[in-house]
């Protein structure tokens, strides 16, 4: 594409995306080299129940089907067509993945693996990602969207995914509103974040306090896996179209990165309706 299209591309992405695109001057280099890799992420399956004696259980065995309606990928369909049509128009060369979150049970909610196997995990994360692509392929043209489960990618990457989270996590878990990673505002912010996302009252504060640092420990070890894996040919030149929540977890990917200098990768807010609930 000559630049003054390129510019033009860009300026239309950011006009669809609800807060400025992070890490811009990235994202032009990205289009001039005309190949792009979009990124979307989608949470496995779960549902929070909370006991008489406020004790939180996560169950990941639930219909899947039942899910897969209610996910932002199924509701946001109209949204991602126009997205679609979009770099169609101008004629981009680009991939675009749907990678689930597939490591929640192990890290975001460890105490998951008493009442589950691995063996049972590894089944629920398959079945989640081989109908999700029965649905992408069935709401998008065929191969317009390929669905891989996090976990395969980041096993390459495992030394330095586990090496970020443990440091960021030990870090916030003395105190996570006082420390080097994160202040008290983004805290309080994934806090509200995750009460509204993972239906656990405000009140239970001790337990969102500790969602929040796995939370963040491991949006930030995702952030250092991404960066490596845009070296790689099959995801060059990846961009993080975000659908989630504009401020916490954008810079929650960037916490690690930014302490070794480095940059992360470019991030669109454009995947949003006003009438869906993320």
């Amino acid at each position: 594409m000559k630049y003054k299209t390129i510019v033009k591309l860009l300026n239309e992405l950011e006009n669809n995306s609800v807060a400025p695109v992070r890490n811009k001057k990235l994202l032009l280099n990205y289009l001039k080299n005309d190949s792009v890799t979009f990124y979307v992420w989608e949470c496995m399956p779960s549902k929070t129940t909370i006991d008489k004696d406020n004790q939180v259980f996560f169950d990941f065995d639930i219909n899947i089907d039942d899910s897969i309606n209610k996910s932002k990928f199924s509701r946001l369909i109209k949204v991602e067509r126009k997205f679609f049509a979009l770099l169609n128009k101008y004629k981009l060369n680009y991939k675009f993945y749907i990678f689930t979150a597939d490591t929640n049970p192990s890290i975001m909610y460890p105490e998951s693996k008493v009442r589950y196997s691995s063996k049972q995990l590894e089944s629920l994360s398959r079945s989640f990602q081989k109908q999700l692509q029965k649905r992408a392929d069935t709401l998008l043209d065929k191969n317009k969207a390929v669905v891989l489960r996090f976990s395969k990618i980041m096993n390459k990457y495992l030394p330095i995914y586990q090496k970020t989270f443990n440091q960021i996590y030990n870090d916030l878990s003395i105190d996570l509103y006082k420390n080097k990673w994160v202040n008290s505002r983004l805290s309080k912010q994934v806090i509200k974040h995750l009460s509204n996302h993972i239906d656990i009252p405000m009140d239970l504060k001790a337990e969102l306090e500790e969602r929040a640092c796995r939370y963040l420990a491991s949006y930030a070890a995702e952030g250092m896996v991404f960066n490596m894996l845009n070296k790689i040919y099959k995801f060059k030149n990846l961009v993080w179209i975000n659908n989630e929540i504009v401020g916490p977890s954008a810079a929650a990917t960037e916490l690690a990165l930014k302490k070794t200098g480095q940059s992360g990768t470019p991030i669109i807010f454009y995947f949003y309706d006003k009438n869906c609930k993320l």
